[in-house]
């Protein structure tokens, strides 16, 4: 088998004149084969007056015939160019079967990969495992759902389907629902039934006396702090901060690898031997146990300092920490 080179650079020695016994001896041709290839390339006159070879127009020939079938594809497929792989296979077992298309043919028409094809017609299930799935999760969520008379969502179904032996996730178990337009009639609390049910009733004192006036007029007047937690390679510490309303200074701050109560009080005592304050101070802070413990309200009634709390469920009320 000789390759278009050399076939070239064999017609190109019998242009310059050698001898076909020379050249087929040379090459290992057969004189058949020789003259077979000087046949394909005797230039053919065409209309422009330009000169192909024999194989030129067997190419170009093959070419046009390759295109018109192309066309007809398309034509038939209803010109599916946009369209996604997904919908042109369906496409492509329809024109195999009835007009005897090859594959490889509406594959390059259609710019599918004969892969994909193949993959779609010998070995696609009917269902994926994930889709049978779903419709055995749906069937199960629709039940429990009915027997519920409506009133379980997403959360209290999967507590009951995993009663059953099934196991999925609460994202896909409302994804399922919201495909099925399934709507539990529980209402959510609102802010005001929050506050009532989660509110300190135990504790009197805990009263927002502050009302968001993050805005003073001189030092000294209130004092707003908070407790966080700082999260290390070693420990978990936690820092407590006193700042000055009027100026929003750090009067005072403790760290500490303990949770008690005397994080705030050592804190609190720092900055009042500090500052000093007149009688009167607002010491305004959230309703975290550490904020009104004994020790620290026995200290703040021996300063007379007057302390406010921020309700629950509005963390904007302190937000100035």
């Amino acid at each position: 088998m000789y390759t278009k080179e050399q076939r070239e650079m064999i017609l190109r020695q019998h242009q310059e004149g050698k001898n076909v016994t020379e050249i087929c001896a040379e090459y290992n041709v057969s004189k058949s084969s020789l003259y077979n290839w000087l046949r394909q390339d005797r230039p053919v006159k065409s209309q422009r007056k330009t000169s192909i070879t024999c194989r030129m127009y067997y190419e170009l020939e093959q070419e046009v015939l390759r295109l018109r079938e192309e066309v007809e594809i398309l034509h038939r497929a209803g010109r599916p160019a946009r369209t996604s792989v997904e919908q042109k296979l369906p496409e492509l077992v329809r024109l195999n079967t009835e007009y005897g298309y090859s594959v490889h043919a509406l594959c390059r028409a259609l710019e599918v990969r004969r892969s994909a094809f193949y993959h779609y017609t010998l070995r696609r299930p009917e269902q994926t495992v994930f889709q049978r799935d779903a419709e055995q999760l749906k069937l199960a969520i629709a039940e429990i759902f009915n027997e519920s008379k409506c009133r379980f969502g997403s959360r209290m179904i999967r507590v009951k389907l995993m009663e059953r032996g099934y196991t999925a996730s609460q994202v896909r178990i409302a994804a399922l629902m919201k495909e099925l337009e399934l709507v539990c009639n529980a209402q959510k609390k609102t802010l005001q039934e929050y506050r009532r049910v989660y509110q300190y009733s135990g504790h009197a004192f805990a009263v927002n006396k502050l009302k968001r006036q993050f805005t003073q007029t001189a030092p000294n007047l209130v004092w707003v702090s908070d407790l966080t937690y700082l999260r290390t390679l070693e420990a978990v510490y936690y820092l407590c901060v006193i700042l000055d309303l009027f100026s929003r200074k750090v009067i005072s701050y403790t760290l500490s690898d303990s949770k008690a109560p005397k994080i705030v009080t050592n804190c609190f005592q720092r900055a009042y031997e500090k500052r000093q304050p007149p009688d009167g101070l607002m010491f305004h802070s959230d309703q975290g146990a550490k904020y009104y413990s004994s020790e620290l309200r026995d200290i703040m009634n021996k300063h007379c300092v007057v302390q406010s709390f921020s309700n629950v469920g509005t963390p904007y009320e302190n937000a100035v920490v």
